[in-house]
């Protein structure tokens, strides 16, 4: 896991003084707490594992049964977490820094999973409070953003918005 702060993924604009406008996405592939600045952002495919959650069935999630899946400390096949989960952010920082791997999680059924099924996990009801406000605040950037494109433009003209290394040369990216 990469240790990080939240505020790495802020958003600055920067006229007279420097003024919060949003956060990165990538910050929704990292694990917190309201209650603390620390981010852990995974390395794996386990950071694209969706959500599922009872209280939020009927909106593109899992089933009724809930999450088929939890993240917790990896404890039983990596005997240095407990000593990682000791430590103070300042000290992990600079062990990650120093190339060691660092806190470790795992993926854990909570029931039998079948071949091809798709693994959920419960992100909680802070996430689902602040999915639900994006959903309802979020606009596209103004059309006269010129370097905006959307995600649905992109995949109309996916051939000009992917360039290879000789493009690049000729036409970089903004």
């Amino acid at each position: 896991l990469t240790v990080t702060n939240k505020t790495t993924f802020d958003i600055i604009k920067k006229r007279r003084r420097m003024k919060k406008i949003g956060t990165q996405l990538m910050i929704n592939y990292c694990f917190g707490h309201e209650e603390s600045s620390l981010l852990l952002c995974p390395g794996t495919n386990a950071n694209l594992i969706n959500h599922c959650s009872t209280t939020m069935n009927g909106e593109g999630q899992c089933d009724a049964q809930g999450p088929n899946a939890e993240l917790r400390w990896a404890t039983e096949w990596d005997n240095t977490t407990s000593d990682w989960l000791k430590k103070s952010i300042p000290e992990i920082e600079e062990l990650v820094w120093g190339s060691l791997r660092g806190l470790a999680l795992e993926v854990v059924a909570l029931r039998d999973i079948k071949a091809g099924d798709e693994i959920f996990i419960d992100y909680g009801p802070v996430w689902e409070k602040a999915w639900r406000k994006h959903l309802a605040t979020w606009k596209p950037p103004p059309l006269s953003t010129a370097d905006y494109v959307s995600v649905r433009d992109m995949n109309l003209d996916i051939a000009s918005q992917i360039r290879t290394k000789d493009e690049l040369k000729q036409n970089p990216y903004p």
